[in-house]
């Protein structure tokens, strides 16, 4: 089920990392200043990239989604600078946190934790199938949608035309890719000294990822938490990547006693502390669903189509409800150990 889950996720991920592909930065979407010298890449619709203009170069956090969107990264920095980018921080290893580093322009020293380089290996294979099978498989399927359109005058011709496009322009994209693997890597935590800054570099234990760790930007008073938190949506909680939960909560809750103004998602808006404590009750009241469902003798598969959460409905991704459950489900129960 956990593969369904992620094929599933991977095509719908496509799709809209096809919409950035064509996309090209003006001034109107140039970078937001966010806190002092510490700005958000206004292209980054998937991981939220920002970065830090210090004395001694710039410092990146996160790569961005799709290949190209390393030079375009580049090319908002050099808006702001012309100091050259110096670190390439990696919140973690998905793909849509680190595709741009293909493209990055000088030479930065990419830095993330002990554990990611093992992760992103398993990047080498799935950039393959997607250009190999998943990505032709959909444009052969909208081809032979969009002569059925044809033949009816169905209404669906435009959009499905234009996705056809998308995908088509993704493919070309995709064929650059190429896992890049960082240069320096640290276990527990490391701090760079730039200039007037520090920046510390936090590996929390186990949470979204076996390998996500926060930045913590001292004298912004910010932390960029990576997808530790989905500010606005359901996250996205994937046992075979190492998810933990229980481990979340307690490091969520360690980060709200931080002297932090500002909080960085990894995706939705830039938040303050209350957006830690909304998703320290989201996943509290996940794990206290499943853990009651549990009791009760439920299967996973009852479980799925009965747990609900209410209170969350507002959140954006409700489709990853069912794999959330699934993944608490085999955290508490030990099940489906599979790192695949």
């Amino acid at each position: 089920m956990f593969m369904k889950c992620i094929a599933l996720l991977i095509l719908s991920a496509v799709y809209h990392l096809s919409l950035l592909s064509v996309q090209r930065v003006t001034a109107q979407d140039g970078p937001v200043r966010i806190a002092d010298r510490l700005y958000k890449v206004s292209e980054s619709r998937g991981g939220n990239v920002v970065f830090l203009v210090t004395d001694d170069g710039v410092i990146v956090v996160d790569a961005g989604t799709y290949p190209a969107q390393g030079r375009r990264i580049g090319e908002q920095v050099a808006t702001v600078t012309d100091k050259p980018i110096k670190y390439i921080l990696l919140t973690h290893y998905h793909w849509d946190h680190t595709a741009g580093l293909v493209s990055f322009p000088g030479s930065p020293v990419i830095i993330g934790h002990d554990h990611i380089s093992a992760h992103l290996k398993r990047n080498e294979s799935r950039i393959k199938n997607s250009i190999e099978k998943d990505l032709p498989a959909q444009i052969d399927e909208l081809k032979k949608n969009i002569d059925r359109y044809k033949k009816n005058h169905d209404t669906n011709l435009v959009g499905a035309e234009k996705k056809l496009k998308d995908l088509q322009n993704y493919l070309d994209e995709m064929n650059t890719a190429r896992v890049i693997y960082p240069s320096v890597t640290f276990n527990e935590s490391m701090t760079i000294y730039a200039g007037h800054d520090t920046v510390r570099l936090i590996y929390p234990g186990p949470a979204h990822t076996r390998c996500n760790i926060l930045v913590h930007f001292v004298n912004q008073r910010t932390v960029h938490m990576g997808d530790m938190l989905f500010h606005g949506r359901v996250p996205y909680i994937i046992w075979p990547d190492g998810s933990n939960t229980e481990n979340w909560i307690d490091q969520l809750q360690k980060v709200m006693a931080w002297d932090i103004d500002l909080v960085i998602p990894g995706h939705g808006e830039i938040t303050d502390k209350s957006g830690l404590q909304k998703k320290i009750n989201y996943l509290t009241s996940l794990r206290q669903a499943v853990r009651n469902a549990i009791q009760k003798g439920r299967t996973l598969e009852q479980m799925q189509n009965e747990i609900t959460l209410p209170e969350f409905k507002h959140l954006e991704w409700p489709q990853l409800l069912k794999q959330n459950i699934e993944s608490v489900y085999n955290e508490m129960t030990g099940s489906n150990k599979t790192t695949n």
